[in-house]
């Protein structure tokens, strides 16, 4: 899509019958650079502007030279606007792509991301609006991969604390062990849950000093019994969102949404915002996903399962039921190690403790 500026110049290209390929050798530019300058995806500097006006034999200051640069303020301005609205420039990089030869499928991609965009700006206008006298919330944090070493490594420490690598650990004597050793988590055995989460079997809210952890009894039972994988996976859930994000449980109402295991599903592992089925406001609860597992089986036994990838979903169906796991979380898991960057940034975050004799840099 040619900007202003291409088009002028285009037209004074046509009066003077030079090829752009001719053009551009004169101008001391590829043609590809012409045609980023000329389709608003490069800066048109002065200094280039003055090339076009010499080759093309327009005088300086006359009308002619004075709409060129005129074009050329208006195709900077342009594109500072376009890329400042799509901040991760998906769009500019459909346009440089695909040049002036869009088809529908593509200009139908074009419509979605634009889409997008608008709708993302004018929840963060109607936020903005609503609690315009409230303190700014804090950023949350994005799993990337250097996130995920992060969890790896905090939950190796937690988890260090309470059993041997290679033991199967209790949630429920895990739970315990921590209300004794940490002043700000409080645990409650309730017959009926708070009205905040009804039907949950456990869910954690804000107190003055730290969080409490509200468990129905009969829930907190069948954990201890090891009845029930999936039970032992959200109260680890519930006690992740305590030590990871005790700053984000105090916005909003005070806590957080109970554990929505049943009707979210996470996709494959990226570095973006989202994660699969999570998008940006469930972040938290994907991480909490995450350590719930991290602290149920030795992650570099996960690290293991990874690197076999030709019979990691039989190895992490054993490992589950080896550990005590909830396997569709922990599959999800060892997908995301799976990718080359996620080891890579596990590995930095060992060489930055000096940990070089640790097993993982040897499976490597």
């Amino acid at each position: 899509m040619l900007s202003t500026f291409g088009k002028s110049a285009a037209q004074f290209r046509a009066q003077l019958g030079l090829t752009e390929q001719e053009f551009a050798a004169l101008v001391g530019l590829s043609v590809g650079e012409v045609e980023d300058l000329e389709h608003m995806r490069a800066h048109c500097s002065s200094e280039i502007v003055g090339r076009y006006v010499r080759v093309l034999g327009l005088q300086p200051g006359a009308a002619p030279a004075l709409a060129l640069i005129a074009a050329a303020e208006d195709s900077n301005r342009r594109r500072v606007e376009t890329r400042r609205y799509l901040g991760d420039d998906r769009l500019m990089a459909l346009l440089a792509r695909h040049g002036n030869e869009l088809s529908d499928a593509v200009k139908a991609q074009i419509n979605r991301i634009v889409a997008e965009e608008i709708a993302a700006k004018s929840r963060v206008i109607r936020h903005r609006d609503d609690r315009a006298d409230s303190p700014p919330a804090p950023l949350r944090p994005r799993l990337t991969p250097a996130r995920l070493a992060e969890l790896v490594l905090l939950s190796e420490e937690v988890r260090a604390r309470h059993v041997r690598p290679e033991e199967r650990l209790s949630a429920t004597a895990f739970l315990e062990d921590e209300f004794e050793r940490d002043p700000r988590l409080e645990i409650e055995l309730v017959t009926e849950m708070p009205l905040f989460a009804p039907d949950s079997g456990a869910a954690i809210a804000q107190t003055v000093d730290g969080h409490i952890l509200h468990v129905n009894a009969g829930f907190w039972t069948d954990c201890a019994a090891g009845c029930r994988n999936v039970a032992s996976h959200v109260l680890l859930h519930e006690y992740a969102h305590h030590i990871l994000h005790g700053a984000y449980i105090a916005q909003g109402e005070g806590f957080l949404p109970p554990h929505r295991l049943a009707s979210l599903e996470m996709g494959d592992a990226r570095e973006a915002v989202t994660v699969g089925g999570y998008d940006s406001a469930d972040t938290l609860d994907l991480e909490a996903d995450f350590f719930a597992v991290l602290l149920t089986v030795p992650w570099t036994r996960l690290a293991e399962v990874a690197v076999e990838d030709y019979k990691a979903r039989f190895l992490v169906r054993k490992l589950a039921r080896d550990y005590g796991a909830f396997w569709p979380v922990m599959d999800k898991l060892v997908r995301y190690m799976r990718m080359g960057v996620a080891r890579d940034r596990i590995r930095e975050a060992l060489y930055r403790q000096n940990r070089i004799d640790h097993p993982f840099l040897l499976l490597l």
